[in-house]
């Protein structure tokens, strides 16, 4: 499919810019809902990356699934990080459309392990780490609260 016929079918968000539209998912943006997913929430842990997730973003939807991605410079140089981020974005992209629970946010931390990390390997561990904060999510959810 080329270019031109793409755009008029409406595949990209813009037909200048070549920006797939993904239905559903959201970027974060704000440092606020970085630093909520940080304090509150559930999260995964591994070598690779650290998964935090919650429930119930004030600023989006609740049938939306947001997602945020950070590297730090501890990962490696500009050229690594971009590369990782990409990676991230791609993997986030396939995984949480599918695995994701509506409303929820997830936030990935990188490591320096995933620079050089194969592909199935990030897409493994980002599946388990979906999977175990959804559970965890839910199991926060069906806590009693109160006396």
């Amino acid at each position: 499919m080329s270019f031109v016929t793409a755009a008029l079918k409406g595949v990209y968000a813009c037909p200048l810019k070549k920006v797939r539209l993904c239905p559903g998912l959201v970027v974060l943006r704000q440092r606020r809902s970085f630093e909520r997913a940080r304090r509150s929430g559930a999260y995964f842990r591994c070598a690779l990356v650290l998964l935090q997730a919650y429930r119930g973003a004030e600023d989006v939807s609740s049938e939306a699934v947001s997602y945020g991605i950070t590297v730090s410079k501890k990962v490696g140089n500009a050229v690594s990080r971009n590369r990782v981020k990409r990676r991230l974005r791609a993997v986030l992209k396939s995984v949480l459309p599918q695995h994701a629970i509506p409303g929820t946010v997830y936030v990935v931390v990188a490591r320096k392990e995933l620079v050089m990390c194969p592909w199935k390997d990030i897409m493994q561990k980002i599946q388990e780490g979906v999977f175990f904060t959804n559970k965890r999510l839910q199991e926060k959810e069906n806590e009693p609260t109160g006396c």
